[in-house]
């Protein structure tokens, strides 16, 4: 976590466009949660590779919300939790739906599968979460 604190401010001493470069390093350190819990129930456990993805998703996202609510787009309070939760539940069926098409359509295994979703999801995420979720 001090490790998170020093880049977090490293960004905002460089000037860079500080809600997305925040919103990415949150989304990383939770992706990072996510797919480790993907991984280690689908190689480990076992389980579909779907529901691998529920459980990464459970396993994120109170450390997502806690972090972009309170350092990405400094939101006082917990009142958007219900909002958040309800985002993150469309975006994780998108990325059900995206990760079943790339294994599916492509062939492509889960674990790469799972990556190429991250990536496509992270922005549709970012522009929900600030207009929809964190709205001021």
């Amino acid at each position: 976590m001090i490790r998170f604190l020093k880049i977090k401010n490293w960004i905002n001493q460089h000037h860079l466009s500080k809600q997305i470069s925040l919103f990415l390093l949150v989304g990383s350190f939770s992706t990072l949660i996510s797919y480790t819990t993907f991984f280690v129930t689908l190689r480990l456990f076992g389980m579909h590779y779907l529901l691998a993805n529920i459980c990464g998703f459970i396993t994120s996202i109170s450390f997502n919300y806690y972090c972009n609510r309170r350092w990405t787009f400094d939101v006082q309070g917990s009142k958007h939790f219900l909002r958040y939760f309800s985002f993150y539940l469309f975006s994780l069926a998108l990325s059900s739906i995206l990760l079943k098409f790339f294994v599916e359509s492509f062939g492509i295994i889960p674990e790469i599968a799972n990556i190429i979703t991250i990536a496509l999801v992270t922005c549709v995420n970012f522009f929900g979460v600030k207009f929809l979720v964190f709205k001021k």
